[in-house]
């Protein structure tokens, strides 16, 4: 998958231990920004612990040294939040894959089970 024009490798979202990491991770990221909404800190603290957020996903489900490698140097919500988007657009491709080859594995032996 390319997240901000950086090549990662596809999640396995098909594995338990992976879609528990990501589903946690995305779910951590969430409830940190709802408390900054909530919390109504300063643009720049928002900015801040947003993207640290973001770059702890990353980091989880990629490795240490992934937010580097996607980020750089810099901090920027605007592209912390399309990294985020374009990670969770490709998992939903995954998983939309994943669906269509199990759709065709039980309708390629569903048959035979009825004929029995």
């Amino acid at each position: 998958m390319i997240i901000n024009g950086v090549e990662l490798p596809d999640l396995d979202l098909a594995e338990l231990e992976v879609a528990e990491q990501f589903e946690t991770a995305l779910n951590v990221c969430a409830d940190k920004v709802s408390r900054l909404e909530k919390e109504r800190v300063s643009r720049v603290s928002f900015i801040r612990e947003s993207c640290e957020a973001v770059f702890e996903v990353f980091e989880t489900l990629f490795g240490e040294g992934t937010a580097k490698k996607v980020f750089g140097e810099h901090t920027n919500l605007i592209v912390c939040n399309t990294a985020l988007t374009e990670l969770v657009d490709a998992s939903k491709e995954i998983d939309s894959r994943n669906a269509k080859l199990t759709a065709e594995l039980f309708e390629k032996y569903s048959p035979e089970r009825a004929k029995r």
